[in-house]
Formats: structure tokens, C-alpha cells, sequence
């Protein structure tokens, strides 16, 4: 009787072929969905920034006049029930804080995330959706240092 016939198991050479294809697919899979995680971050923080965006708009169009300046991190006065939850003061997806900036003398009304842990190619593309993908022109700026800042309305 043939011995060799009855054999159970797998190779070492089949274990190690098998470990090698999923290392493979790893190395294919692991960029493939750190790619993803960050369109995904881009997208939400750029629907974030529309949705903010309409919240201060209208705001202004109803009353008048931009809300006050405020800290960043909090709700400015008569907007708090504008927000649902903690959506304005927590940190957002992309680090940092949400920060209405009104300078009243005519100079800019403005949207931003101060201090954002993102690195600028994740910025950029939050740029090409909101805006033109570049952080130097348009509505959407890299402003203040570390500021992603949407311009509303600016007075020259």
C-alpha cells in the first residue's frame, strides 16, 4: 500500500505560495483603501463646508447682516439652534476646528478650519471639490498659516 497517497495536510511549498498571494493582495489592497478613506474625508468635509456655508448664508440674507466674530469652536450667537448636535464645536473629520471669521469693516466673511492634521494633497482635494484645487486662489484658501478658510464674501 502506497503511503504517500493518504498524505493530509498542505506542502510547505503550497503554505508558502498561498502566503505569498495574500501578501500580495495586501500590498495592492492597503494603498487602494487609504486612497479611499481620504476621498471619503475630502467629500464629507466639502459637504460640511456647503451645508455651513448655506447655515451662514441664510443667516445673513434673514437678518441682514453676518453673525459676530467668534472663537473658533463656538456657535456664534444666534445660530445655535442652526447646528445639529455638536457638528460646529467638535473637531472635525480633518482635525482642527470649525471657525466663523467676520471681520466687520468690510474686509472678508469667511468659513475655516484652523490647525487641520491633514496633510495639502488631502487639502487639495478638498479644494477641487469646493473650488479650483489650487490652496492660493479662489473662494477656498489655505489662509493664516494653517487656516482652510472659504471665503463668502470679500470687499476689495
Amino acid at each position: 500500500m502506497n503511503t504517500r497517497s493518504q498524505r493530509s495536510g498542505f506542502t510547505l511549498l503550497e503554505l508558502m505560495v498561498v502566503v505569498v498571494i495574500i501578501g500580495l493582495l495586501a500590498a495592492i489592497a492597503i494603498p487602494t483603501f487609504r486612497g479611499l478613506r481620504a476621498t471619503t474625508h475630502a467629500s464629507t468635509t466639502a459637504k460640511e463646508f456647503r451645508t455651513f456655508v448655506g447655515i451662514f448664508e441664510h443667516y445673513g440674507f434673514e437678518q441682514g447682516a453676518w453673525p459676530a466674530d467668534t472663537a473658533p469652536g463656538v456657535v456664534p450667537p444666534g445660530l445655535e439652534d442652526a447646528f445639529v448636535a455638536d457638528d460646529f464645536t467638535a473637531t472635525s473629520k480633518i482635525g482642527g476646528h470649525w471657525d466663523w471669521q467676520y471681520q466687520q469693516n468690510g474686509v472678508y466673511a469667511a468659513l475655516a478650519i484652523t490647525d487641520p492634521t491633514i496633510n495639502e494633497d488631502y487639502q487639495r482635494k478638498i479644494d477641487a471639490l469646493l473650488d479650483d484645487g489650487d490652496l492660493t486662489t479662489g473662494s477656498f484658501q489655505k489662509l493664516g498659516g494653517n487656516s482652510l478658510t472659504y471665503i463668502i464674501e470679500e470687499v476689495e
